[in-house]
């Protein structure tokens, strides 16, 4: 997933920039909890992409943690 996604800009132009992003996020988690339940032998991992200062910066997305 990465900050500021052209999809959810345009699928959700009516909610402001943050709930767009608290969206995002909550998608991420529901997909993340259904591939842990259809494969729980499967470590999933998701990562969230944003520009902090003009850098691209990664970070593990956890939405159980």
């Amino acid at each position: 997933a990465h900050s500021d996604c052209g999809y959810y800009h345009e699928k959700y132009q009516m909610l402001s920039e943050e709930a767009r992003g608290k969206k995002q996020l909550d998608d991420v988690g529901e997909f993340i909890r259904e591939a842990r339940r259809l494969m729980p032998n499967v470590e999933v991992i998701c990562y969230y992409e944003q520009a902090i200062a003009g850098v691209v910066c990664y970070s593990e997305f956890r939405p159980d943690r």
